[in-house]
């Protein structure tokens, strides 16, 4: 089964407590998300409004940066 990552983020913030005021996701090859609650700013680019239950919420995205495999070290085996 798929799992939208942006939905996941959603429900985890809307049942965490209001401490919790944003969740990473990373997507490997397609870069990551983050996910916010919403608040009323001026618009912004890379961003979307996302809506779940009557709340907000928004998600930034960032693409991947293509490196060189030697450049890097991969120590926690997760591969992104």
């Amino acid at each position: 089964r798929d799992v939208d990552p942006s939905e996941t983020a959603m429900r985890l913030l809307q049942s965490s407590s209001p401490t919790c005021r944003l969740v990473i996701v990373t997507c490997g090859k397609n870069g990551s998300l983050l996910i916010e609650r919403f608040r009323n700013e001026p618009s912004q680019q890379n961003r979307t409004i996302l809506r779940r239950n009557d709340e907000e919420f928004v998600q930034w995205t960032c693409p991947a940066w293509p490196i060189e495999q030697t450049e890097i070290l991969d120590t926690t085996g997760c591969g992104d």
